[in-house]
């Protein structure tokens, strides 16, 4: 899959262990079917959770088709099997522009270097929004 640069880390917690982190972005070649992967995920996280899946697949559906900067969908992969996924928007609270990560979800326990990799790509979300 071909992605941005700024938007795609790999992790390599060992020598034999690698994970990618990536950005899901919808001019991506290939997009729509990891764009599905992470809906359903998002979707069945909101229904564990105890929120509204549709009302939140609908609201992420809205943003990707518009290939808005005010949402980030990040896959964590492990060779081609996702892992786990994180879920980021921009909102208006209080008069101003806030980034909320609305879902963060690992399958397996990844440790620190994946975190601060996903803590990075939030960062970098971040500035791009501010810079548009």
């Amino acid at each position: 899959m071909a992605t941005d640069q700024r938007l795609e880390h790999v992790v390599e917690l060992t020598q034999d262990v690698q994970y990618r982190l990536v950005s899901i972005t919808r001019d991506q070649p290939g997009a729509l079917h990891w764009f599905e992967v992470a809906l359903s995920r998002i979707e069945q996280a909101s229904h564990r959770l105890g929120g509204n899946p549709t009302l939140l697949k609908a609201q992420v559906w809205e943003l990707f088709s518009k290939a808005s900067p005010l949402l980030l969908i990040l896959l964590a992969m492990k060779g081609g099997q996702v892992i786990g996924h994180a879920l980021a928007q921009v909102q208006t609270w209080d008069g101003r522009l806030v980034g909320w990560i609305n879902q963060a979800e690992m399958d397996v326990m990844a440790g620190k270097a994946l975190k601060d990799a996903s803590l990075n790509a939030l960062e970098n979300w971040v500035h791009h929004v501010n810079s548009q």
